[in-house]
């Protein structure tokens, strides 16, 4: 019963350790993708409305 104790805290820590490195991850994929559609939409002559008015749109959701 010992061990269990002691091993619970270890495996929780992994579990975590696992769940912030997916959280990254995916946030890391978003923000690629948020820049690739910048980037499309000014190579096509868009306005940079998208990087005047993103971040506020991002702060507020």
């Amino acid at each position: 019963m010992k061990s269990f104790f002691y091993e619970c805290p270890a495996d929780f820590a992994k579990c975590q350790a696992k769940a912030y490195t997916a959280v990254n991850s995916a946030m890391v994929e978003a923000y690629w993708h948020i820049g690739k559609r910048i980037v499309e939409e000014e190579q096509q002559g868009g306005h940079s409305w998208a990087i005047d008015h993103l971040g506020s749109g991002i702060a507020n959701s």
